[in-house]
């Protein structure tokens, strides 16, 4: 600014030296919104007890691990920013530090107007983010970028399972088709030894049956190899095992794409799912009974953290 020359920052000792001919206050400030709205965000869980939230601003990408009930910022790591390394900070204590030290994820309502973002109905957000707490530690979550498209009365965010599985009901279904081949070839054994034994007419009815069985064997695999694609997609999965989830006042959906390029929200309801006033509900629908015990096993000082951190942080409105 005028009146300022010799500017001289030493990283080393973080001091900062100027010349100035005014004898006056003076103050070095920096934007509140510098670091958002945010370019993407994940939440990705590494057990039942841990996640790491990233969320990529305009300078560089923030990741905080969240630990049972305590947060810890992984990255940056500029050494400025030890002291926010250390173990056992509240996630709330965490985001003030950060902010005191100039990186600010703690937007407001008037951040959003600065930002020409959209609010989202606090009562939304406020659910969708107890609902992303629910799973942490099971599920890895993503932003969509659907929500931005969306009515503020309305989000959108992607999940699937952390340990890669789709849907835990596929190894059932393979298994049943397993023993129905299974049965097939007994049966076809079965009838091959009730024939007559005539040398000739036996070795010819074994090649006609082997024929037959290995034609089976192709139409089988191809019903297979084309029913399989069909289920899956059917089920609104991407080709890396995401879902996605639209929240309400009211109800938790899933959706699917109409169209894999779509720019704007061109989506419809998941069809063969019925929407939920639980999450939680929701994903047992989708993954089956056998979730339920793995739900019941997170701690809920992980779920609360995890939530008061997206609360926080407000990815589904600043994203």
């Amino acid at each position: 600014e005028d009146g300022l020359t010799d500017v001289r920052y030493s990283p080393k000792s973080r001091s900062l030296q100027l010349s100035t001919v005014r004898l006056e206050p003076i103050a070095v400030i920096q934007p509140r919104a510098l670091d958002f709205p945010y370019r993407s965000w994940s939440f990705v869980s590494a057990s039942q007890q841990g996640a790491t939230l990233n969320v990529e601003g305009s300078r560089f990408e923030i990741q905080i691990d969240v630990n049972r009930n305590w947060a810890t910022l992984k990255s940056p790591q500029h050494e400025q920013l030890r002291h926010l390394r250390a173990d056992n900070i509240l996630p709330g204590d965490l985001l003030l530090s950060m902010a005191k030290s100039g990186i600010n994820i703690v937007p407001t309502d008037a951040d959003a107007d600065f930002c020409r973002k959209r609010k989202r109905v606090a009562a939304v957000e406020a659910r969708a983010n107890a609902a992303i707490g629910t799973v942490a530690g099971l599920f890895d979550v993503r932003g969509s970028p659907w929500n931005n498209s969306l009515p503020a009365d309305q989000c959108v965010f992607q999940v699937r399972r952390a340990d890669g599985k789709l849907r835990l009901t596929d190894d059932e279904d393979d298994e049943e088709e397993e023993e129905e081949e299974q049965r097939e070839a007994e049966n076809d054994e079965e009838a091959d030894n009730d024939d007559d034994a005539d040398a000739a007419d036996a070795e010819q009815r074994q090649q006609q049956s082997s024929e037959q069985k290995e034609a089976g064997d192709g139409d089988d695999a191809a019903d297979s190899e084309s029913k399989q694609p069909q289920r899956r997609s059917a089920r609104g999965v991407d080709k890396d095992g995401w879902l996605t989830v639209m929240c309400t006042e009211e109800k938790f959906v899933f959706m699917e794409a109409v169209a894999d390029d779509a720019m704007s929200f061109d989506a419809q309801e998941l069809g063969g799912y019925e929407s939920h006033v639980s999450f939680r509900r929701l994903l047992v629908s989708y993954f089956g009974d056998d979730l339920v015990p793995e739900l019941d096993g997170v701690p809920m000082e992980f779920q609360l953290a995890t939530t008061r951190l997206f609360n926080l942080v407000r990815v589904l409105t600043f994203h």
